[in-house]
């Protein structure tokens, strides 16, 4: 039979439990909301990149919502006739791309384990470049646009300066192009519109200054548009109408005119002082 004093001690043992039980609850949603927190504030400044990182030489996931698997075991650049191509296309621009930076790529290592350089598919190829704050402090070169089964390319957080080279326009199958964070200078060449399977786009935080081009409303595919902090200007209303798929959008510190069409009223992001076209 139960004493009282057992029974007062099984009810604080009860009581002691629920309240680790809650105690832990509590620490579990802190962390949860930390969480969600930081993602909400790193949004603008590197998000897109946290999302679509290809995962280290191997592993699937190059973009949002690509399907390219990375390759597994170590590959030499004349393992395949397209791989040498990329190869050489690689070693011609390293110090174009690098400045004073060193990536170390060089023929005497597997080209999968270039810093950066991501391999799949096959035959195989360079599907992805993820250089994203690899202290980068020259240009962006053109023969970059000749690495045509390119998904991703990550140059996010670097120092490079000049123009975007309009030959980025030729890589037809890139998913996600992360430019932000740099020093570019000058117009969004129109062929960027001609990256017809662009899921993921930021330019943000650079100098570029003009129109955003026409052409940006045949990237159909667009779900992220992060052009904020440059000095862009023009209306954006026509180019948005044409961006039917976009999931987030952030155009906040140019000089747009215009206004937001009401279909992205549900968009996330950060839209500046421009008002949706049906607001009274």
């Amino acid at each position: 039979m139960r004493t009282d004093q057992q029974s007062d001690e099984g009810d604080n043992r009860v009581s002691s439990w629920s309240r680790e039980f809650l105690i832990a609850q509590v620490v579990i949603v802190a962390i949860i909301v930390g969480a969600l927190v930081f993602a909400l504030t790193s949004e603008d400044r590197g998000l897109i990149v946290s999302l679509t990182l290809p995962q280290a030489k191997a592993g699937p996931g190059i973009g949002i919502g690509s399907e390219v698997t990375a390759s597994g075991p170590p590959m030499e650049c004349q393992d395949s006739e397209g791989l040498a191509s990329d190869c050489v296309i690689l070693l011609s621009i390293q110090t174009k791309l690098a400045g004073d930076a060193a990536l170390g790529w060089s023929e005497e290592s597997p080209v999968t384990d270039w810093e950066g350089v991501v391999v799949g598919g096959r035959p195989a190829r360079v599907v992805a470049l993820n250089l994203t704050t690899a202290g980068l402090s020259a240009h962006i070169p053109p023969e970059l646009g000749d690495l045509s089964e390119l998904r991703a390319l990550h140059l996010y957080g670097n120092d490079l300066s000049g123009e975007i080279p309009p030959e980025l326009g030729r890589l037809t199958k890139l998913d996600t192009l992360d430019l932000g964070d740099n020093e570019l200078t000058g117009p969004i060449p129109p062929e960027i519109g001609h990256l017809s399977s662009l899921t993921s786009l930021d330019l943000s935080f650079n100098q570029l200054s003009g129109e955003i081009p026409v052409q940006f409303g045949d990237m159909e595919r667009l779900e992220w548009l992060v052009i904020a902090e440059n000095d862009l200007s023009g209306s954006v209303t026509e180019i948005l109408e044409r961006l039917p798929n976009l999931e987030y959008l952030s155009i906040y510190g140019n000089r747009f005119s215009g206004c937001i069409p009401s279909m992205h009223r549900e968009v996330d992001g950060f839209m500046g002082d421009l008002l949706f076209c049906d607001a009274p």
